[in-house]
C-alpha cells in the first residue's frame, strides 16, 4: 500500500488547518501576554516604588502621568513646576515651568515665555487670519449693553413674577402663531443614491440621522427657490461642510466620488466658514471646483464677506446664507454678518442676499448684547430684565421624560447638549433662579420660537429696507420630527 503524497489535497488541507490553529494558538497566547502586560502597568502606575516614569498624580484618571522623567526630578517637563514641595522654596537652578497665555493647552519655560508668545503656533495661525484682508475684529458683534437683573424683596413677589412670565410667553405665542409653526419633512426618493452612498461607506445610525436632516432642508430650500440662479451658498459653521456636500449632489446628481465627463457643466459655489480646522472634510470632494469654492477659518463675530476672494468676481454678488444648528449666539453672529455685507461698504460693493436657511440651536446660550431681535422682543411685551428667564427657559425645550425625573443633561445635537444641570425644581443662572415653573418642555420650545421670531423679523425688516423691486420675506417651519431632533425649526426666507 503507498504511502499519501504530502502534495495529495487532504493531506495539504490537513496541514494548512493544523497551521492554521497554532498560528490561532500564538495569536492568542501573545495577545493574552499582552494583556497582562496592560493589567501590570496599570497596577504599576498606581505605585508611587514601582512606577518609572512621571510621578505626578492625575486625579481624573486615576494614575500617573505617562510621560518620561526629565533629568533628575521625578517630574516629566510638562510638570516640574510641581518639583517643589507646598510652601517650599524651589532652588534657583530649578527652571519653573508656566501655562503659555496665548494656548492654555500646553506650558512652557518661564524664562522662555517671552520668545515663545513670539513663535507658538497658536499665536502664528492667530496672526494669520488677523492679515486677511476680510477678518474685521467684533464687525458682527452688536452692542455692549446687558439687561439688569430683578431684585425681589419677598419669595412671594418672585413667585407671582414668575406666574406671570408663564402666561406672558404663552399669550404671545399662541397670538404669534395661532394655527401653529407649518412642518415641511421632506426627503424625495432621488436622494436615496446619496443617502445609501453613505451608508454603504459605513455611515451610522446618528450620522444618517443628521443626513436625513440636511436632505429636508435642502429640499425646503429648493420649494422657496432658492436652488435657482446660480448663487454661492455660504455656510455657517460649516464643521466638515456636508450640508454644502448635499446641496452639490442636488443641483447636479452626481455622487461625491462619481467621475464627472470633460463636458460637465457643474453647478454651485461654496463658502464654508468654521471657527476651528476639523478632519475628513468635505472640501477633499470639492477641490475640483477650483475658483468656486473657498473655506475661512475664523470667527464669524469677525468676518466680512464682502472682502471674501470668492465674491471678487462679479458673476459671484449673490448668495444664500444656510447653518445647520449654530449654538447659541453664533446664529446672531450670523445673521449680523448676513446683513452687514449687503450695505456698501468703503471700498467695496454690497452683496445681494436671496435668501437664508438656518437652522437655530441652543438658545439658553444666546446673550442680550448680540441678540439681533431686541427691537421685536421689546414690541411683544417683554421687558429686557425678563431676558435672563426667558432664555434660560429654553432649555426645558430639550430635555426628554428621563432627564425630567432626574434632573441629568440633555440636548439633541452634541453642542445642544452642553447645558448646565437642572432639575425639577430650580433653575439657576447667573444668580437667576427659576424654582416655581414646573418643568415644562412645550414652554422650553415657546421661548425657543418666540427668539427664532424676533430673529426672522429682524432679518425680513433689513433685507427689505435694501431692496427696491421685491420683497424678502421669512418665517419659521419645523423641516424634521421632534423624535430626530428637539432642535428641529429653521429661518428660512427668500426673495420673492
Amino acid at each position: 500500500m503507498n504511502n499519501p503524497s504530502p502534495q495529495d489535497p487532504e493531506n495539504a488541507s490537513k496541514q494548512q488547518f493544523e497551521e492554521r490553529r497554532a498560528l490561532a494558538e500564538q495569536r492568542k497566547k501573545l495577545k493574552l501576554e499582552k494583556k497582562l502586560r496592560k493589567k501590570q502597568m496599570g497596577a504599576n502606575q498606581r505605585d508611587e516604588s514601582k512606577w518609572p516614569k512621571c510621578l505626578f498624580w492625575i486625579a481624573k484618571c486615576s494614575r500617573f502621568c505617562s510621560g518620561e522623567r526629565a533629568p533628575n526630578s521625578k517630574y516629566c517637563v510638562n510638570h516640574l513646576h510641581v518639583e517643589s514641595a507646598p510652601g517650599e522654596k524651589p532652588a534657583e537652578s530649578q527652571r519653573k515651568r508656566v501655562v503659555c497665555p496665548i494656548d492654555p493647552s500646553h506650558t512652557v519655560f518661564e524664562d522662555r515665555l517671552e520668545k515663545h508668545i513670539r513663535v507658538c503656533n497658536k499665536h502664528k495661525s492667530e496672526d494669520a487670519k488677523s492679515a486677511c484682508p476680510y477678518f474685521v475684529p467684533n464687525l458682527n458683534c452688536g452692542n455692549n449693553t446687558s439687561p439688569q437683573s430683578i431684585a425681589f424683596s419677598t419669595p412671594d413677589e418672585k413667585k407671582a413674577f414668575e406666574l406671570a412670565l408663564e402666561q406672558k410667553i404663552r399669550s404671545v405665542y399662541k397670538s404669534l402663531f395661532p394655527d401653529g409653526i407649518p412642518t415641511s419633512i421632506l426627503r424625495p426618493s432621488r436622494f436615496e443614491p446619496f443617502i445609501a452612498d453613505k451608508a454603504t461607506k459605513g455611515a451610522t445610525q446618528e450620522s444618517l440621522r443628521h443626513l436625513y436632516q440636511q436632505v429636508s432642508m435642502i429640499c425646503n430650500m429648493e420649494n422657496c427657490g432658492l436652488m435657482q440662479n446660480d448663487p454661492v451658498y455660504v455656510e455657517f459653521g460649516a464643521g466638515r461642510g456636508m450640508l454644502s456636500l448635499g446641496i452639490d449632489y442636488a443641483l447636479n446628481g452626481k455622487l461625491p466620488n462619481e467621475e464627472r465627463p470633460a463636458d460637465f457643466q457643474d453647478r454651485g459655489k461654496y463658502l464654508l466658514i468654521d471657527m476651528s480646522p476639523v478632519r475628513f472634510k468635505a472640501d477633499r470632494w470639492m477641490r475640483h471646483k477650483e475658483g468656486d469654492f473657498f473655506r475661512v477659518t475664523g470667527n464669524i463675530r469677525d468676518i466680512d464677506l464682502r472682502r471674501v476672494p470668492i465674491f471678487e468676481s462679479e458673476r459671484n454678488r449673490q448668495f444664500v446664507g444656510i447653518a445647520k444648528h449654530l449654538c447659541g449666539v453664533a446664529t446672531d453672529y450670523t445673521i449680523r454678518c448676513i446683513l452687514n455685507c449687503i450695505q456698501e461698504g468703503k471700498d467695496c460693493q454690497g452683496l445681494n442676499c436671496v435668501g437664508v436657511c438656518i437652522a437655530t440651536c441652543c438658545h439658553h446660550r444666546c446673550q442680550w448684547h448680540s441678540f439681533v431681535g431686541q427691537e421685536f422682543y421689546r414690541d411683544l411685551g417683554f421687558k429686557e430684565e425678563e431676558w435672563d428667564y426667558l432664555r434660560r427657559l429654553t432649555s426645558w425645550a430639550t430635555l426628554t421624560s428621563k432627564e425630567h425625573s432626574s434632573g441629568e443633561k440633555g440636548g439633541d445635537e452634541k453642542n445642544a447638549g452642553k447645558k448646565e444641570l437642572v432639575n425639577e425644581d430650580t433653575l439657576t443662572y447667573n444668580n437667576v433662579k427659576i424654582d416655581f415653573i414646573p418643568m415644562d418642555v412645550e414652554l422650553g420650545r415657546m421661548c425657543k420660537r418666540i427668539i427664532d421670531y424676533c430673529r426672522s423679523r429682524y432679518i425680513e425688516q433689513q433685507v427689505n429696507a435694501l431692496l427696491k423691486d421685491k420683497q424678502f420675506h421669512s418665517r419659521l417651519v419645523y423641516y424634521c420630527d421632534p423624535k430626530d431632533s428637539p432642535e428641529n425649526c429653521i429661518i428660512l426666507g427668500s426673495v420673492y
